[in-house]
């Protein structure tokens, strides 16, 4: 405090401190902090002027940064603030001199404010007015330029209030001025009453300077209100420093209530100016939309909130929140204070407004200040900020209270993603959630359409128990969200009160365990009943489990969750659709998930559930031709098994009961399913199949692990649950010949269960071991089908653990099991599929198997067809066959095949009995057409029809439909035949045909049926035989002609002659002096048959056809058939030809003779047509028929003799018509004639 004597040298000053007299300033260009610090810290001279750093002040940011930064210049980055509250000296460099200028005069810095307070005051009243003349009488351009003037006033008003504020924290000491002794001394005097004076003065300066929203609405001058910024907050540290040194004296109270004043008036003036600005901005912008003019509206949002709140903290007055509070309670009410209309701002200036969205919008962004300290810093809180949840409270309940009927969609959801962001922010508030559920309860079953979103948002959006339960836990999952994601969000408002639910309640367990939850469940619990819960619709059902699932993952989850069922299970199941059904059904599998998660037991829930799918499946099975509801009650089940497989794939250890889910619904649902809803069905099986062996196979290594003889009994009981309720149908159903290949696979999934559970099954007798299921689906002669076959054994082979334990059990018979399945898989499999063109490039690899293919074939493709790998596999076996010298290793080996090949027709008879699918038995005729041509002595022994040979023909070839006149052949079988009979044949060809009745028999029935049944046609190929090149295609054609070109031995040639003899005698002999029928066909086959053989063959066909094409020329030439004639006279010249080329004495004798017969056999009854076929044949070979011409002669004489009437003169004119193609020997036998019959 100030003595006597320092007063004194006040007085005694050499020169004069008012203005004008001042001391001259001299300059200096070096203004470094450090030069500034030194002159300062130098200064001893006390009629030198203080030199002043630039003040403190507001200052607009250019351009923005993340995150926000207050100006360097401003009262939060100076650290202004921070001063001020902690009570420290604002500018310890400035004002250290014994002189300060201020307003440009110069005046002692201990006694100035309490000197020349009024003149002070006023100057700085007259420069503010100044300004605002400026900016009023200035252009916009011209105030550009000179901006230097309205800047220095600025600073000098700046200064002035700094230097006041400093004068009050250094000189003014209240508590000293009680000691002084001097108490008459007028500079005492006057420092007592400066509180006073200076409240007078700062409220004539309010008043001078007005509102600052009726200057924001008047001027667009930024010089001006940054000034007004400045110094309305000085006012604001002013009061605030007065405050704290009066404290404990009488007119503290008075500028406390000026500063509270004020600092409301100032929150007034920044909510109507925000006011202004919400009139541009939609709900939808609400978070991108600043409610800040500029950045120094923002550093005075925060400053205020600092100061505030460290006032209440410290004396207890109002906080922020509380002024804040205030003010919009008024806004709401759309009132005006009186004394804010007495500064100009118009009484009506809120009735357009939009109030409630204004207060929102202000709420929502000025909380965010509270994460910025003192410098303008963004800081972590540790801890929940200060919060405002009674206005937010209030903020609701206006908004439900002034709508009537249903809120407005897009409004209440702006509102709620306020309150979610807020409380992300803020303290936890289980009020709020109850105000705003007082609202939804009754809208449950709203739909909450959202605008303008369109269709989809009218469509279930819980696609599945997994979605729904990913939805609640990303909904309470403490993420690292920012403040405005939850605008982003395009869910409706229901959702937003879930995650604002969801957050509240997370926050309060957070803090005090489930305390808060048990504080307001009753609010959420009593809500329901049973009246209520029946007239929930489908939307009413899935927000009830929607928000029982929310609270469920945040409180309590066991009695959450049991309350949820029960309150479920007062819906009546036979009053449910299956629509409702589902949604019950989704999310209860989202409450299952959720025990998941939390490693609770699932059994009851698990129990409850599948005992409804269980009936539904019954209902299901019952009503499988009913197809009115059977897409809805699909869906139901379809969602279940969908359910089914999302536990497992979620669960972490499988022990948790998950076994229930698998109840015995299943055996009535798989057998009445379509092919698109068992392929679902079965995928969910082998999901759980899959999870299940993997779990038992790591439940040994996984860390952390629970018990493992509990894991054990859990993973036992889910087995035993897929054993009994999902492997019968498997099992079964593999036979079926529509058997989806899925079968395979889940065989195969059961396989691996079986050997994984091979330690247990003294415990659990009714799962087959692992050898049994290997069997009866890869290995046995059974029914299962070629597909799941082919694709269960593509699953096994690879599988080397599982191969050897199999050579181990099975020993020799493993590779004659393999073999005989892949044969039985080529077989029944007649397009290529990958499965069985995997398990041919295996079956390779196998020793045996290459052994004996490879003795015919040094080495396969990987990419080798099955279709070449089976006739090379038949054709080695033949090989094989032909080697052995002894009947016991060919017996050996019929046994090896005949285990190869199986019950062949037992394989086919299916495809048989339908005649289709038509590719399936052309390729069954194919193979079984190599298997004959082949094996044919190795699959029969005369005398033993148990061989396979015999039922091939008897089912194949020859059934006994050929024989009932009453039923006729499918096409589809009888072209398999015809592009197949070759092979038939030449298997058959091997065979000691000559002495087997069946053989014969078969032979003759094969040409009967089918010689007139396959027409001769042209083609450019000869069917699937090498015969290329061939203008007729006949099967007897082709394998005739396959005989000849692959092995032209006796035996092939004698097979052929044995075939035509076949023919012959059923196609070309005369009954009854009558042409057979189609007898052109089968003088045409005969004709390509001729093309096919040598001439040594058709000479040895000529006792056998000669004396028939004789007949039949004769037959022609009485009846004039002429599409006989031509054919029967090619046939007969390519005989003669055949014999003019290679004439041989036995050819001879019995070509003569058949003329012989022919000429005795017709001559006597008709002569003419004899003696025309004679003159034919004369032409074709003079010299058969010359050696024949006595015969002739000696019949003529017979038939004169029988007539008794001499020389017949007709008949030896015609004879020698035919002499007259005989040459010399020819007229010498006419010659004869004349002479005997004196004729000329």
């Amino acid at each position: 405090m100030f003595e006597a004597d320092d007063l004194q040298s006040y007085s005694n000053l050499s020169g004069s401190i008012t203005p004008p007299l001042s001391p001259i300033i001299q300059p200096d260009n070096d203004v470094s902090p450090a030069n500034k610090r030194q002159k300062l810290d130098n200064f001893d001279d006390l009629t030198a002027v203080d030199w002043l750093q630039d003040p403190v002040c507001f200052q607009c940011k250019s351009g923005q940064t993340v995150p926000w930064q207050p100006s360097s210049t401003g009262y939060l980055a100076t650290g202004s603030l921070h001063d001020l509250l902690e009570d420290f000296d604002s500018c310890p460099g400035s004002f250290q001199g014994a002189v300060v200028e201020l307003y440009g005069f110069n005046f002692v810095t201990a006694t100035a404010l309490v000197d020349h307070s009024q003149h002070l005051f006023c100057l700085t009243r007259q420069k503010i007015s100044q300004i605002e003349r400026l900016v009023e009488n200035t252009p916009y351009l011209q105030r550009e330029h000179g901006g230097d003037l309205i800047e220095s006033i600025h600073r000098q008003c700046c200064q002035f209030l700094q230097y006041v504020k400093v004068f009050i924290q250094r000189y003014y000491r209240p508590e000293e001025l009680r000691d002084i002794q001097n108490i008459e001394c007028l500079f005492v005097q006057k420092l007592i009453k400066l509180p006073s004076l200076l409240l007078y003065h700062i409220q004539a300066l309010m008043s001078h300077l007005g509102s600052l929203s009726v200057l924001h609405r008047n001027s667009m001058s930024k010089e001006l209100f940054h000034l007004h910024l400045d110094v309305h907050w000085s006012i604001l540290e002013i009061l605030h420093l007065l405050s704290v040194k009066v404290k404990d004296c009488a007119i503290q109270p008075e500028i406390c209530q000026l500063l509270s004043s004020h600092s409301k008036n100032l929150v007034w003036d920044l909510v109507l100016i925000a006011g202004t600005m919400h009139r541009n901005v939609s709900l939808q912008q609400y978070h991108q939309s600043s409610i800040y003019p500029c950045s120094c509206y923002k550093e005075l949002w925060l400053q205020l909130i600092h100061l505030l709140d460290h006032r209440h903290h410290q004396i207890s007055t109002e906080s922020f929140w509380c002024q804040v509070y205030t003010v919009l309670c008024v806004v709401l009410d759309q009132q005006i204070p009186d004394d804010l209309i007495a500064m100009g701002v118009p009484r009506d200036c809120l009735q357009s407004m939009d109030v409630q969205g204004l207060c929102w919008w202000l709420v929502l962004h000025i909380a965010t200040l509270y994460q910025y300290n003192v410098y303008g810093q963004l800081t972590v809180k540790q801890t929940s900020i200060r919060s405002n949840w009674l206005f937010i409270q209030d903020l609701l309940k206006a908004a439900f209270t002034q709508q009537t009927g249903k809120l407005d969609e897009g409004r209440f959801r702006c509102y709620l993603k306020c309150c979610v962001a807020l409380s992300s922010l803020w303290e936890a508030n289980t009020k709020i959630i109850v105000t705003v559920w007082e609202q939804f309860h009754r809208r449950l079953n709203d739909p909450f359409h959202i605008p303008g979103q369109g269709l989809q948002q009218f469509t279930t959006t819980k696609k599945s128990g997994a979605m729904w339960f990913e939805e609640c836990f990303h909904r309470c999952k403490d993420d690292n969200s920012t403040y405005f994601s939850v605008f982003n969000e395009k869910g409706n408002s229901f959702g937003l009160f879930m995650k604002l639910l969801a957050i509240q309640l997370c926050k309060t367990k957070n803090t005090s365990g489930n305390q808060g939850w048990r504080q307001v469940k009753g609010r959420f619990y009593s809500k329901f009943h049973q009246r209520g819960m029946q007239e929930l619709t489908e939307s009413g059902l899935e927000h009830f489990i929607d928000l029982f699932l929310t609270l469920s993952m945040v409180t309590d989850t066991e009695d959450v969750g049991g309350r949820m069922c029960d309150l479920l299970e007062m819906l009546p199941s036979n009053k449910l659709s299956p629509r409702k059904r589902m949604v019950i059904w989704k999310g209860i599998f989202a409450l299952i998930l959720i025990y998941e998660d939390k490693g609770l037991d699932v059994k009851v829930h698990c129990h409850k559930l599948a005992s409804q799918f269980n009936a539904i499946c019954r209902e299901f099975s019952q009503r499988a031709d009913d197809t009115s509801q059977r897409h809805q009650i699909w869906a139901l089940l379809n969602s279940y098994l969908d359910g089914v497989q999302e536990v497992f794939e979620r669960s972490t250890y499988l022990n948790l009961s998950e076994d229930q889910l698998i109840g015995d619904g299943f055996l009535s649902l798989l057998p009445v399913c379509k092919e698109y809803e068992l392929q679902a069905a079965l995928t969910s099986i082998q999901t759980v199949l899959v999870r299940h062996r993997s779990m038992n196979k790591r439940a040994v290594s996984l860390d952390g692990a629970p018990n493992q003889a509990m894991l054990q009994v859990q993973h036992k009981a889910i087995a035993a649950a897929l054993w009994k309720n999902t492997f019968p149908f498997i099992k079964t159903h593999s036979t079926s010949q529509t058997a989806p290949v899925q079968l395979a696979d889940l065989a195969f999934h059961f396989t691996l269960l079986a050997v994984s559970m091979s330690g247990v099954r003294e415990s659990m007798p009714s799962i087959p071991s692992f050898t049994t299921l290997v069997q009866y689906f890869g290995l046995q002669d059974n029914q299962v089908n070629a597909s799941i076959c082919c694709q269960y054994m593509y699953n096994i082979l690879p599988n080397q653990t599982i191969v050897e334990r199999l050579r181990k059990e099975l020993g020799a018979e493993f590779s004659k099991l393999i073999i005989h399945a892949w044969f039985r898989c080529a077989l029944l499999t007649c397009k290529p599929t990958e499965s069985m063109q995997e398990f041919t490039r295996m079956l390779l690899k196998m020793p045996e198997f290459a052994k004996l293919i490879h003795r015919s074939v040094d080495s396969f493709d990987d990419d080798t067809s099955t279709k070449v790998v089976l006739i090379q596999f038949l054709k080695s076996i033949a090989d094989e066959f032909q080697n052995l010298q002894t009947f016991q290793e060919r017996g050996q080996l019929r046994g090896i095949v005949q285990q190869y090949l199986g019950d062949v027709v037992k394989y086919v008879n299916p495809v048989l009995k339908l005649a289709g699918p038509t590719d399936s038995l052309n390729w069954m005729y194919f193979v079984c057409g190599y298997i004959v041509k082949y094996l044919a002595k190795m699959i029969y022994v005369q005398g033993k029809p148990q061989f396979l040979l015999p039922a091939i023909l008897d089912s194949m070839v020859v059934p006994h439909i050929l024989f009932n006149p009453n039923k006729t052949m499918p096409p589809s079988q009888l072209n398999a035949i015809r592009e197949t009979l070759h092979l038939f044949l030449e298997g058959i060809s091997k065979l000691d045909y000559k002495r087997d009745p069946y053989i014969q028999r078969r032979l003759k029935d094969i040409i009967t049926q089918y010689f007139y049944r396959f027409p001769m046609r042209l083609s450019s190929t000869a069917g699937i035989s090498a015969n290329v090149g061939c203008n007729i295609k006949h099967p007897f054609l082709t394998a005739l002609q396959s005989l000849h070109d692959s092995n032209n031995s006796d035996s092939t040639r004698n097979f052929r002659h044995f075939i035509l003899e076949l023919i012959c005698t059923s196609h070309l002999i005369l009954k009854s002096s009558q042409l057979p029928p189609k007898l052109d066909s089968a003088l045409l086959f005969v004709k390509e048959l001729y093309q096919r053989m040598t001439v040594q063959e058709i000479v040895s066909t000529i006792p056998l056809l000669l004396g028939t094409m004789l007949d039949i020329l004769l037959v022609a030439e009485t009846t004039s058939v002429g599409s006989v004639k031509k054919p029967a006279i090619a046939v007969l010249q390519s005989m003669l030809e055949a014999y003019r080329l290679t004439p041989n004495t036995i050819s001879k004798e019995k070509a003569e003779s058949a003329i012989r017969v022919f000429i005795v056999k017709h001559f006597r009854s008709g002569y003419i047509p004899v003696l025309h076929v004679l003159a034919a044949m004369a032409v074709m070979h003079r010299d058969l028929i010359l050696s024949c011409v006595p015969k002739l002669l000696d019949e003529v004489n017979q038939v004169e003799l029988k007539r008794g009437v001499g020389r017949d003169r007709n008949l030896r004119h015609a004879v020698m018509d035919v002499l007259k193609h005989l040459g010399e020997e020819g007229r010498q036998y006419s010659a004869q004639l004349t002479e005997e019959g004196s004729l000329f």
